[in-house]
């Protein structure tokens, strides 16, 4: 009885970061469903965690991290972010589905119909028109992708001048000739994780509005000098694929910008889907990337923003960030 009632307040008494309890609520979840010979009490009495702080942590954590195949219907992007995840395990036609997917996803997070347009000149440039260059002179399978996904609706407005502008518009809504929403938003996640003071005052932690006033100063290479306000705003519209273009813009380099205008669009398709182990890894700094920002960032930062779910199996891998310039407090003042 003693012990029983000295293990829970053993149990209540630690405090765990946000990616322990991830990784404790991840091993615990894939221990009960594939090892049978281990009951759920003595899990939780290995990680000396109680059921219903299990309880309360997958109740936190299930919309935001996780997410299994039969929320694919209301989540479509989660269900090719799980077959990335797995590259190595998928065939060769599901992989290269959901690359195509998961770029046009990461190009227009918020805008489902532009990231089906999208999908049709991605796809036809992956396409091999080896003897010639008609819709006649390609491969039978590809000639019925086509067929089967091509709306005469599409055709008319992909020859819509005004269309495709828009389009290019949404694309890059920072005025700048080299500074991108990917790169923005890369900049700010590349803040958050680096930023160190020498402060206990929680006040003087990384925030959303020290990286936003740090890019208004002139911070980062290429800024355009939009004010903390505009800045916000193209957060708050691009924050979704935040995670994943730090780690493609700083970590390791997908290059998931695949871009049917670029005669070697074809090539780069070909060497992502040649690089499944890549994929796999790089998912799994993004998830490591979210847990720290997770971390590191108020819940309220984050708030509404409908990030795309994680398998719960994933193991997520967390890397060194580069160091923030030795002034860079002085690009926080007001």
């Amino acid at each position: 009885m003693n012990r029983d009632i000295e293990a829970s307040n053993k149990r209540r008494g630690r405090r765990r970061t946000t990616a322990q309890r991830v990784r404790i609520l991840r091993d615990i979840i894939w221990q009960s469903e594939h090892n049978t010979s281990v009951s759920y009490s003595s899990l939780l009495e290995k990680y000396e965690v109680s059921d219903s702080s299990l309880r309360r942590w997958a109740t936190e954590f299930q919309s935001d991290f996780f997410v299994k195949n039969d929320r694919s219907d209301q989540d479509p992007i989660s269900k090719h972010i799980y077959n990335l995840c797995f590259s190595t395990q998928i065939g060769r036609n599901r992989l290269e589905e959901s690359v195509l997917r998961f770029a046009a996803w990461i190009r227009f997070p918020s805008n489902t119909s532009y990231q089906n347009d999208l999908i049709v000149p991605m796809k036809i440039s992956t396409m091999n028109a080896s003897h010639g260059t008609l819709l006649k002179d390609l491969d039978e399978a590809d000639r019925k992708w086509l067929a089967e996904n091509i709306s005469i609706d599409r055709i008319r407005r992909f020859y819509s001048y005004k269309y495709y502008g828009d389009m290019i518009s949404d694309v890059y809504p920072i005025d700048h000739n080299s500074y991108y929403v990917s790169n923005f938003v890369s900049d700010i996640v590349w803040f958050i994780l680096s930023f160190k003071t020498k402060s206990t005052d929680s006040r003087k932690s990384a925030s959303l509005n020290k990286a936003f006033r740090a890019f208004s100063n002139g911070l980062f290479e290429d800024n355009t000098g939009y004010g903390p306000r505009r800045a916000r705003e193209l957060w708050r519209q691009w924050a979704v694929i935040a995670p994943f273009s730090y780690v493609d813009t700083k970590l390791l380099n997908v290059g998931w910008t695949l871009d049917p205008n670029e005669p070697d669009m074809r090539n780069k398709f070909v060497s992502i889907v040649s690089s499944p182990d890549k994929i796999e890894r790089f998912m799994r700094m993004a998830l490591g990337v979210w847990i720290e920002l997770r971390e590191k960032l108020d819940r309220r930062a984050l708030h509404g923003i409908a990030f795309p779910g994680f398998p719960s199996e994933l193991e997520p891998l967390f890397v060194a960030h580069a160091p923030l310039p030795d002034d860079v407090e002085s690009y926080v003042k007001n």
